[in-house]
């Protein structure tokens, strides 16, 4: 009888001890670590303990790569922290014990098929910062480089040996070298799918429907066909076929008008101002006919305003400014 008050205590204690553990986080740094992943999951640098649900999302939280076998890295524990708090996780609720930073040094001897994948994807990338290249797609995957065991001072060198940056496609080949000395080369194929400007129907069209600001709108969608140099939007122009709402308006669907008679006396036209960077529409009357190149009066319909216009070929109209 004289244990029962012993036993309960110790299952107080220990309910308690568990109780601190919920919402609580524990980091143990070792000084070194080795790794066979490229990826520095959390879980693989570090010992956690803790809350069990707070172990197991912070165990795959990832603090970066190592591309190549043989590199090495620092993560202290500021970073560590970095990536908890942008995963959602409190970092009031995480303590650390051991090192304050864990050097982290990348084992084995091959050069892994993600690793060349990667090299190739960010070197094109550097090349296509300035032109609207949205996704960056492998066809097909290159075998991996096995690599002399103690080898040391592995590095990539990526170049383009066919297509390009605006082709649809491009052709990387990834050079491995030790030092001064190539190990390996591999060929790594890429699909480039670009942002492009789409005119799309807003409305169900019929045929013989003349393009606007007010029945169709200018998306970006993405495209696997570069963007065509200096492209303008079809206004002015009219539809050879009907068009649905909620569809792509292509190059098929525009009958472009006759360049004898542009436009019309009574025809509402499109009023165009484009500069580099800028585009203006309105909508206006024409107060005569009018041929590609001819200059004609065209009322404004918002403002009644009567302007001078050169016609354009696309059945538009430029203001002489």
């Amino acid at each position: 009888m004289r244990r029962r008050p012993y036993i309960a205590a110790l299952v107080v204690l220990t309910g308690l001890n568990a109780a601190a553990a919920i919402g609580y986080l524990q980091v143990y740094l070792p000084r070194e670590v080795t790794i066979s992943d490229a990826n520095l999951a959390l879980g693989n640098l570090a010992v956690l303990t803790g809350d069990p649900n707070l172990v197991q999302q912070a165990s795959t939280i990832v603090l970066g790569r190592l591309l190549l076998p043989g590199q090495q890295t620092i993560v202290d524990r500021h970073t560590i922290l970095s990536r908890l708090a942008s995963n959602r996780i409190d970092t009031s609720q995480v303590g650390f014990i051991g090192a304050q930073a864990v050097s982290v040094h990348r084992d084995g001897n091959t050069v892994r098929t993600e690793d060349l994948i990667d090299n190739a994807v960010q070197f094109v990338q550097a090349q296509a910062r300035d032109y609207p290249v949205a996704k960056i797609e492998p066809i097909g995957l290159p075998a991996d480089v096995t690599v002399e065991p103690n080898v040391a001072g592995i590095r990539l060198s990526p170049a383009i040996v066919a297509g390009g940056i605006s082709s649809g496609s491009v052709r990387v080949r990834v050079s491995v070298f030790a030092g001064s000395r190539q190990l390996a080369t591999r060929d790594v194929v890429l699909r480039l799918l670009y942002n492009v400007p789409k005119v799309v129907a807003k409305t169900d069209l019929p045929a013989g429907a003349v393009l606007t600001t007010d029945n169709t709108a200018i998306e970006q969608r993405t495209d696997s066909r570069p963007p065509v140099p200096d492209w303008r939007a079809p206004y002015g122009l009219i539809l050879a076929r009907p068009v649905q709402a909620g569809s792509e308006i292509t190059a098929n669907d525009i009958a472009r008008p006759t360049k004898q008679m542009a436009v019309k006396r009574n025809e509402l036209v499109v009023i165009r101002i484009q500069r580099p960077g800028i585009l203006v529409t309105g909508q206006g009357k024409a107060m005569s006919d009018g041929r590609a190149g001819d200059v004609i009066k065209v009322k404004n319909v918002d403002s009644g305003r009567i302007i001078l216009c050169q016609v354009n070929e696309d059945g538009s109209v430029q203001p002489i400014l």
